[in-house]
């Protein structure tokens, strides 16, 4: 009975893709396609097709659906029907094209957060594949295209979520270099926006932050010297900057008790989670980096140089 209503089902499916095909045709009583009909039959069948499992010709109704409702200038449907694609497809490279022209017939119909909702939902599959390594990477370079296009769109305000989603990314997968690049980028933004706000005060603190965790403790004084450059030489009246030095202050003295106590401090509820868990464990198991008597600054590299040359 299942079989015969799946046969039922597809023979349904592929008759309205030969409705879609037909509306298409002209002739000499028909000058032009029939799209809207065309549209109609395809969506029918694409569903269908969905529904019993048949990927590769779902696909294939869900694009001839998408171009159909582009050429009604129905701009959502045509994205909806890519995105469709996209998810069945694959090809992830191939989805990921589907994606960026439905992210486009999106801002045309003016709902480009939906456009951008659906390559983080992609982003967020590809991590789904945890054992896979070049499907993490892919999703972080889709995060980082969504969150550079933020900044070129000038819609930040509308997506916080994706500089959220990102840095947390970033932060759990150790790429410390990008998240400071993404935190000065947004800073950046901010004061060429004329805002100089608690917003870039706590970036600020939240790259020192990571400094810390990255073990680029000799970079933490080039950063407040940039932080107070960018507040007009004021930044010292802020909790953020004081907040700032007396972190590198503990650091230096070695002082790990006190950096706990520094991290619990209500201001630091203020910041990306991610980057405060990430410093929390930091603190709680310094590396051996911290011998006892002196920070070892500069990179891991330099670190291990001079651990060995102290040890000989």
């Amino acid at each position: 009975m299942v079989e015969k209503a799946g046969g039922s089902q597809l023979a349904e499916a592929d008759k309205a893709m030969k409705k879609g095909d037909s509306s298409l045709k002209t002739g000499l009583f028909k000058w032009s396609p029939n799209y809207l009909e065309a549209s109609m039959q395809y969506e029918k069948a694409a569903k269908i097709y969905k529904q019993l499992g048949d990927k590769k010709k779902a696909v294939d109704a869900y694009l001839k659906w998408s171009t159909a409702c582009e050429h009604e200038n129905e701009n959502y449907g045509a994205a909806e029907g890519l995105v469709e694609a996209a998810f069945l497809e694959a090809n992830r490279n191939q989805s990921l094209e589907y994606l960026k022209k439905a992210q486009n017939f999106y801002k045309i119909y003016g709902t480009q957060n939906r456009g951008q909702a659906t390559l983080k939902q992609f982003a967020q599959k590809c991590l789904e594949k945890s054992d896979d390594e070049a499907s993490q990477r892919f999703a972080l370079d889709i995060y980082q295209a969504l969150y550079e296009e933020i900044f070129d769109d000038d819609n930040y305000a509308w997506n916080p979520d994706i500089l959220n989603s990102y840095m947390q990314l970033l932060m759990q997968r150790n790429e410390f270099k990008r998240a400071i690049e993404a935190k000065r980028k947004f800073i950046a933004h901010m004061i060429k926006e004329g805002t100089i706000d608690h917003q870039i005060r706590r970036a600020y603190l939240e790259i020192v932050c990571i400094q810390i965790i990255s073990e680029e403790f000799t970079k933490i004084e080039e950063t407040l010297q940039r932080f107070n450059s960018d507040a007009g030489g004021s930044a010292y009246q802020s909790d953020e900057y004081r907040m700032a030095s007396e972190v590198k202050e503990a650091l230096e003295a070695r002082d790990f008790k006190k950096l706990e106590v520094l991290t619990k401090k209500p201001l630091f509820s203020f910041l990306e989670t991610e980057i405060v868990r990430c410093l929390k464990r930091f603190v709680m198991n310094p590396p051996p980096g911290l011998i006892e008597g002196e920070v070892i600054k500069g990179t891991a590299d330099d670190k291990k140089k001079k651990l060995e040359g102290l040890l000989l």
